[in-house]
């Protein structure tokens, strides 16, 4: 019995993470159509809260479109919830997957954005050297990395600090 219980978890987890990988990267893409304004946030909101993988990736994907979501309200009140629920689920995220330089680009991407006053931008030197780093040693390429690359070049202050990175390697 137990040989057969292994037999089926060995076929079933390549499926089980093929599938993950799949969603992961639709997420990937409807975040970047959301990001560009080309998408519906609170659509993509409610989809990621019905997603089949419940992963610090997804949690951080859900923190940062929340946290975008205080730029496409009027209450100033809703801003700063939708900012601060947003921003608390992004640093759970990456505090149980403290390794993943893709929740900190997303993380990134809110830092740079919002407002100084809100104080949330103590992480963009590190969180950029932590991806730049990543970037520069993986085999395995994926899309959040170009988008990525595409927004720094996009960035006057982070593409110098690219630049700076990538002659010090």
């Amino acid at each position: 019995m137990r040989t057969v219980s292994t037999t089926i978890a060995t076929f079933l987890l390549p499926i089980f993470l093929m599938a993950s990988s799949i969603e992961t990267e639709k997420i990937r893409r409807e975040f970047k159509a959301c990001v560009s304004k080309e998408a519906d946030l609170e659509g993509f909101l409610s989809r990621l809260s019905r997603a089949d993988v419940q992963s610090s990736t997804v949690k951080a994907y859900q923190g940062a479109a929340k946290a975008m979501m205080a730029d496409r309200v009027s209450s100033p009140f809703a801003k700063y919830s939708y900012f601060t629920e947003g921003t608390e689920l992004l640093e759970e995220a990456i505090q149980a997957d403290p390794s993943n330089a893709e929740l900190r680009y997303l993380r990134l991407l809110i830092q740079t954005n919002c407002p100084s006053f809100l104080g949330y931008s103590e992480n963009i030197e590190t969180d950029f050297e932590r991806i730049m780093r990543s970037i520069a040693s993986t085999n395995n390429r994926q899309s959040w990395m170009d988008d990525f690359e595409s927004y720094v070049k996009s960035s006057e202050g982070l593409s110098a600090r690219m630049a700076k990175f990538e002659t010090s390697l």
